[in-house]
């Protein structure tokens, strides 16, 4: 965090008109010890940008251009030629030769011109498979493993800076097995790791920050519902499981640590038995983001940090060929620790331009950071922003590494020279690369709350409310839309107006306009409804002077959700299929977006192939009975489109089942367990859970006497005898035994009512046991300043499962009872809980400073069963750091004067001066990253009483760019209206002798032999 204001320098500013600085140490909260202070008189201007710390650079250097740089070499060619394109494998092609027991293995060979120990890359369809490196022409991939069953589509690549070269065959495995595919998460060249962002933001990351990362994963299978689906994590061939369901088996949380390559598998058992086995794939993790750091360039090209309150005058334009003030900002890393943030291979598309500058909420300006590509700020990326008017504005620098992990800076209320109002958009806001922050984009009326949306489905485009504010309250604007990089239309003027709503915001700025209802164009999207070139909108603002003040936003516009219908079976809605048993069919639909979701009752489906503006989906089950049939797409932008409801098929003449207890969505828990949708266990004795089943028919009872229900679940078959129907065609089975399960499968079907029976399934949770209590809760200062926590313990079990969720509470007081918990503040939990007895936690952010925390957590299992209360029983605080000064002499009055403004030792660190008011001595402390020292590093005695009083630092005097070099001291020998001026070394605490002391009538004066600058400008020395 930086910090900038500015102090009054007591006698000297009164006197000479002369402004600081202060700084403070880094994690420095010091307290001097003094009595009250007088007036030390009236503040004076500031002058900016005294002290530059990096010497400046030619334009070439600063560019980073190499005249002599050698030409750019070709890019190499890389052809896949084992196995060929088209070739079908089968058990007899399995490398390791057990036909395909373990999965399939096979050699790929691929060849290439490039040197040797060029890295080559092999895709699957699910991601990374594995790299190997060229030599004599080949690189070889030994004994990979491909799914078992099915078609892969292979990729071979290699990526660089300059260029991407790849080839691509497409082979058919037949071992006999069931299906068996990674589906998520999704490696591409543009996605080619998985970051550390949370999903909520476009990432990689489903679990919380401070707890093991995790990732989402799903597998797509033809294996039975309820059959199991295990994933092989780095050889952990019983890592994690999960259930099919519809064909896919959804894994809400795997861990992927510590950050590197993770090879997965998945094996699919079925029941017959004979196993499949995906492609093994190489993921790999990176979570941590590059380091950044702001620069600037300014005047001569000197180069320096960035800092709040900084400005630009016309002096440090960037550009002179360039209309206005162009200011230039950089963002710096290094390329020891984050090689994955420099030179970035033009395979990511816009990931390539990862250093970001914007203003306020504009658009960003991007560019690739490079070695060398800050000049002699370093490694990085330097950029140009046009000067956007008068009044301070912020500006926000991002760095993204190869996976994406971004790292952000803003810095606050800098200033640039210019008599033009400012304007910044509040709605809507920019993006940029990778334009992943859905929140920002502006899609189709049918999206629900809080997305931003099209106010009008009926009219083309985008209707929208565009608002922007300004630091002038009168003119006129006028609003732009257009391509990003192209030509910009005129889509609306407006007037601007005092804000008296508050629709400014914190912006700061006083005045706003409201586009109401213009028409925004729509972004250009390729034809899988990626975006390829987003929407930009200007506004303008000329004030009653003639002065105008522009912003720019870029963000993705797609007002239009995808078409879905069904082709075939023609009207399949509404439709009775007249039939004794359950109706499977293909299910055919007319769209432009792949997958296809289909349910039929609970059960999903999936079609995953477009092609010529179909999908199809084999084996979709419609059972006896009536069925509620949906369907949706989603495109890349998050517009869904779905088919008509409600949609209903009849299969037969059958009788309709209804499930009464449970329900789906019920949950049967423990006995002591409540909550919307909990059944109770009735037994809470005996193993399992026991309750009641109960459903009802449209079976009439007069006409069929004797008919019955039988029930059954997907685990134990049929459940006893069938029940007879009461006279109101319902049948209940008391103290009926279920075993725990996450996916139990239960089923009613009557006994035959004519030619047909009718059957209802419901799929339900069951888990009687409560889960333990997490053990060694232990919460840690994590950040003080922030002020974060980190809050650790041991995972509980929950029987022979993990739980699934935590609640988290905090409060100021211990949290000992369920009411108290009740009370306490809700910390978020993301992410699967870890295995028991395995560490786990998370950290919780966003408190106060000197404020006393407890904390308690409790696990909760699938079935909504919640353990008991861990909580910690002391308090823990983050403290301010402080530090008490004395200079061990009575009655001087220590700390009447105090100036912390300058570094007096080229450290980056602010020192402090401390004066003494009835005294002979001054003292000097310099400052350290973790506050100032206890002692003084300097002690400055005169001969009179007042020497050093009001003391301060002024800096870099004499105008030599060495802020460490000569220092004005204000000191009292005569009539307390004097200074010194002392030449200082960096390495203190050695200070020079020489000095000379100015009357209160002098502005500055040269010390012998030095270079001294009359403040008024008017002669050196």
């Amino acid at each position: 965090m930086r910090y900038s204001r500015l102090v009054a320098l007591g006698l000297v500013a009164s006197a000479m008109g002369l402004f600081g600085t202060i700084g403070c140490s880094s994690d420095s909260d010091t307290t001097v010890s003094a009595p009250p202070k007088k007036d030390a008189g009236t503040d004076a201007d500031a002058m900016p940008d005294a002290k530059p710390d990096v010497e400046a650079s030619t334009p070439d250097a600063e560019a980073g251009v190499d005249a002599d740089a050698d030409v750019t070499p070709p890019c190499p060619t890389v052809t896949i030629v084992e196995p060929v394109d088209g070739a079908k494998l089968d058990a007899n092609d399995d490398a390791d030769g057990d036909a395909c027991a373990n999965g399939f293995q096979y050699d790929v060979s691929v060849a290439t011109n490039a040197p040797d120990g060029t890295t080559v890359s092999l895709y699957g369809e699910s991601g990374k498979i594995a790299d190997a490196t060229a030599q004599n022409s080949v690189a070889r991939f030994e004994n990979v493993q491909l799914t078992s069953n099915g078609t892969e589509t292979l990729r071979a690549e290699i990526a660089s800076t300059a260029c991407t070269v790849e080839d691509e065959v497409t082979v058919t495995i037949e071992c006999e097995a069931p299906s068996c595919e990674l589906s998520k998460p999704v490696i591409s060249a543009t996605h080619p790791e998985l970051n550390g962002v949370s999903v909520a933001e476009g990432g990689d990351r489903v679990s919380a920050p401070g707890s093991a990362y995790q990732v989402a994963f799903e597998v797509t299978t033809s294996i039975e519902d309820g059959q199991p689906v295990i994933l092989n994590v780095d050889g952990n061939v019983s890592a994690v499981s999960a259930n099919a369901v519809g064909g896919v088996a959804t894994f809400a949380g795997v861990t992927l640590t510590p950050d590197g390559v993770h090879t997965v598998t998945a094996r699919c058992v079925p029941l017959s038995g004979v196993e499949g086995f995906s492609t093994a794939t190489s993921y790999t993790v990176d979570t941590v983001a590059p380091p950044l750091t702001a620069r600037k360039v300014k005047e001569n090209g000197v180069v320096s940090n960035l800092e709040d309150g900084d400005h630009w005058n016309p002096a440090d334009d960037a550009d002179a060929a360039a209309p206005g003030l162009q200011i230039r900002v950089c963002g710096t890393t290094d390329k020891a620790t984050a090689p994955d943030a420099l030179d970035l291979p033009a395979s990511l598309g816009s990931g390539q331009q990862n250093f970001c500058v914007a203003v306020g909420t504009s658009s960003p300006e991007c560019l690739a950071a490079t070695t060398g590509g800050a000049g002699t700020a370093g490694d990085g990326a330097c950029v140009n922003i046009d000067c956007p008017g008068g009044g301070p504005f912020n500006l926000t620098l991002t760095l993204r590494d190869d996976a994406g992990n971004p790292t952000a800076e803003t810095v606050q209320a800098v200033t640039c020279a210019s008599e033009l109002p400012q304007v910044q958009f509040v709605d809507p806001v920019s993006d940029g690369p990778p334009w992943s922050d859905m929140s920002k984009r502006i899609l189709s009326n049918s999206m629900p709350d809080p997305q931003r949306k099209d106010n009008d489905p009926v009219a083309p485009g985008a209707q929208y409310d565009v608002i922007a504010c300004t630091s002038v309250t009168s003119g006129t604007a006028e609003l732009f839309a257009g391509p990003q990089g192209g030509a910009m239309d005129s889509i609306g003027t407006g007037t601007v107006a005092a804000d008296t709503g508050g629709l400014c915001g914190t912006s700061g700025l006083p005045g706003v306009i409201t586009f109401a209802d213009v028409t925004l164009p729509q972004s250009a999207e390729d034809s899988s409804f990626e975006l390829v070139t987003p929407t930009s909108l200007r506004v303008d603002v000329t004030d009653e002077s003639n002065g105008v003040g522009s912003a720019n936003v870029s963000l993705w516009v797609d007002s239009t959700a995808p078409s879905l219908s069904i082709g075939q079976p023609e009207a399949l809605c509404g439709m009775i299929v007249q039939s004794a048993a359950d109706y499977v069919t293909p299910v055919r639909f007319l769209t432009s977006v792949a997958p296809v979701h289909l349910t039929v009752n609970s059960t999903p489906y999936q079609g995953d192939t477009l092609m010529l503006g179909t999908v199809e989906i084999q084996n979709v089950t419609f059972p006896l009975g009536t069925n509620t049939v949906a369907a949706y797409v989603e495109e890349p932008a998050g517009n869904i489109g779905r088919t008509p409801t409600p949609c209903t098929v009849t299969v037969g003449d059958v009788p309709t089942v209804t499930w009464q207890t449970p329900v789906q969505g019920s949950k049967l828990a423990a006995s002591t367990t409540t909550g919307t949708g909990v059944i109770p266990d009735g037994d809470s004795v005996a193993p399992n859970w026991q309750g009641t089943l109960r459903v009802c028919t449209n079976i009439d009872m007069a006409a069929n006497p004797g008919a019955t229900v039988q029930f059954s679940t997907n685990l134990l078959g049929d459940i006893g005898s069938p029940v007879a129907l009461d006279g109101s065609g319902c049948a209940e089975r008391p103290n009926t035994d279920l075993p725990e399960s996450d996916v139990l499968v239960l089923t009613a079907t009557t006994s035959t009512i004519g030619a047909f029976t009718g059957s209802a399934s419901i799929t339900v949770p069951v888990d009687a046991t409560i889960p333990s209590t997490p053990t060694e809760l232990t919460p840690t200062v994590l950040d003080r300043r922030q002020t974060s926590f980190h809050l650790a313990w041991t995972a509980p079990a929950d029987g022979t499962k993990n739980a699934a969720d935590y609640e988290i509470r905090v409060a100021n007081a211990a949290i000992d009872t369920e009411a108290k918990f009740a009370a306490a503040a809700v910390v978020d939990y993301t992410g699967a809980p870890a295995p028991g007895g395995s560490p786990d936690g998370i950290d919780v952010t966003d408190r106060l400073i000197e404020q006393d925390y407890f904390f308690a957590v409790r696990a909760i299992d699938g079935a909504g069963n919640r353990g008991a209360i861990a909580h910690s029983t002391t308090a823990i605080k983050a403290s301010f750091r402080q530090l008490i000064l004395s200079s061990g002499v009575t009655n001087e009055q220590f700390g009447y004067f105090v100036d912390g403004s300058a570094d007096l030792t080229g450290d980056g660190l602010s020192d402090m001066l401390v004066g003494t008011y009835n005294g002979r001595t001054g003292y000097f402390y310099k400052g350290t990253g973790t506050g100032f020292v206890s002692t003084p590093s300097v002690t400055f005695t005169g001969s009179t009483i007042g020497y050093a009083g009001p003391i301060t630092s002024v800096g870099d005097i004499n105008g030599d760019g060495d802020p460490t070099s000569l220092h004005l001291l204000c000191s009292t020998e005569t009539a307390r209206s004097s200074c010194s001026m002392v030449r200082t070394r960096a390495g203190l605490p050695r200070w020079t002798s020489r000095k000379r002391t100015l009357s209160s009538a002098q502005t500055v004066a040269p010390i012998p032999g030095s270079r001294a600058r009359f403040l008024d400008g008017t002669s050196r020395a």
